[in-house]
C-alpha cells in the first residue's frame, strides 16, 4: 500500500511539473551587419584608434542581460579602462 501511494504521489508531481509554460524566447540582433560566429555565439565588434572591442550575448539572468566583452589594443602596450 505504501508503494502504491508513493507511486501515485511521484506520478502526480511529474505530471504537474510538466504543465509549466516555457519562458519567452529572447532574440537579440546586433545593429552591425558585420558579425561572425564563434562556438555558437554571434560576435560583433568595432574598432577606433587601434582599439578593437568585440561583444557577444551570453545569457539572461533575470532581470539582467549578460554579455561577453573582449577589448584588444593593437597600437598601444597598456589600456586603462
Amino acid at each position: 500500500m505504501k508503494q502504491l501511494s508513493f507511486l501515485i504521489s511521484c506520478t502526480t508531481i511529474l505530471l504537474l511539473a510538466s504543465c509549466s509554460a516555457p519562458r519567452n524566447i529572447i532574440k537579440l540582433k546586433p545593429q552591425s551587419k558585420s558579425t561572425s560566429w564563434f562556438y555558437g555565439q554571434e560576435i560583433t565588434g568595432d574598432s577606433i584608434f587601434g582599439i578593437i572591442a568585440k561583444v557577444a550575448f551570453d545569457e539572461v539572468n533575470r532581470p539582467w542581460y549578460l554579455f561577453d566583452v573582449v577589448i584588444y589594443c593593437v597600437l598601444c602596450a597598456y589600456v586603462v579602462i
